[in-house]
């Protein structure tokens, strides 16, 4: 790591990924430039990031800025291409230099084609939920992040980021979409499956407090199984037994609530089935019931 203390790390778009990354990275490697889309903006991120060497500078002045060894674009996903084009249009970039972009969907194509073959472009992904409450200095250690672009980019990078005890993974560039499709399914998604779950659980009458407590002990013992045993074990439930009966009797109560709950049940019970055959606790006629009746139900 010697070697990469002497080089130099610019951020653009310092928001809470690229602000955090900072603030972990300036032990190793030195911070100078961020740019953000405003100097008020990128004021913040410095007084973040704990480092009164680093200089700031809105997107206008990116020109002002010095060149760096790595440029680290931290912007929002529909930012990124416009801000690469700008950055290819001053004199910074130098052959050899790299630039990487923290996007979980797009890959480093978007920056290949604005940036020329001289410069070095990659990705990085680390796959975390930021929530505006939570670093990286509370979760790091040994949390996964994607990598993809040029070889001797991404092996730049990976020596780069090795003090900050991520998990490095290398996916090939045509994967990333499917790959960032995936985590929504695994964070944005089961939170939004458990906000329908509270808002369900509203609908009866008892007090807040005791609603809570019916869902939280349950919640946290389905995240444990599947962390203990994976998805297939883990299923219990109406489907999981082959249990028409109930199914028909949930159908009958959500067809008089929200369309949306009953679309939702609808479709997850789909994919819930699909797990269902796979563990095999339920008889098959009785599955293909189930089947038969979500498929054909009428809203």
């Amino acid at each position: 790591m010697d070697n990469s203390r002497k080089k130099v790390l610019n951020c653009i778009g310092a928001g809470k990924v690229g602000e955090t990354l900072c603030r972990k990275l300036k032990t190793h490697i030195q911070i100078d430039c961020i740019i953000n889309q405003s100097i008020g903006s990128a004021d913040k991120a410095k007084a973040m990031i704990k480092d009164e060497r680093i200089r700031t500078f809105s997107i206008d002045q990116l020109e002002d800025a010095s060149s760096a060894n790595f440029w680290m674009l931290s912007c929002s996903d529909d930012q990124i291409e416009q801000v690469s084009i700008k950055l290819s249009s001053t004199d910074l970039l130098r052959t050899g230099d790299i630039v990487f972009h923290c996007s979980g969907n797009l890959s480093s194509s978007i920056l290949r084609k604005n940036l020329g073959e001289k410069i070095k472009v990659a990705s990085i992904h680390p796959l975390l939920s930021f929530n505006g409450s939570l670093y990286l200095e509370d979760s790091l250690k040994s949390a996964p992040v994607t990598l993809e672009g040029d070889n001797n980019a991404v092996d730049q990078i990976i020596n780069l980021l090795e003090p900050l005890k991520l998990k490095p993974i290398k996916i090939a560039s045509s994967d990333k979409s499917k790959y960032h499709i995936a985590s929504v399914f695994a964070s944005n998604y089961v939170i939004s499956i458990l906000e329908l779950s509270h808002n369900l659980i509203s609908e009866i009458k008892i007090n807040d407090n005791d609603k809570k407590q019916l869902l939280d002990p349950l919640i946290r013992n389905t995240i444990n199984n599947y962390f203990q045993s994976g998805t297939v074990k883990s299923l219990t439930g109406p489907i999981s037994r082959g249990d028409l009966t109930t199914i028909k009797s949930h159908l009958s109560e959500l067809k008089n609530m929200s369309n949306k709950w009953l679309k939702a049940y609808i479709e997850l019970g789909e994919i819930t089935l699909d797990l269902a055959a796979k563990q095999k606790h339920a008889k098959h006629e009785n599955l293909s019931e189930i089947a038969s009746l979500l498929k054909n139900f009428r809203f």
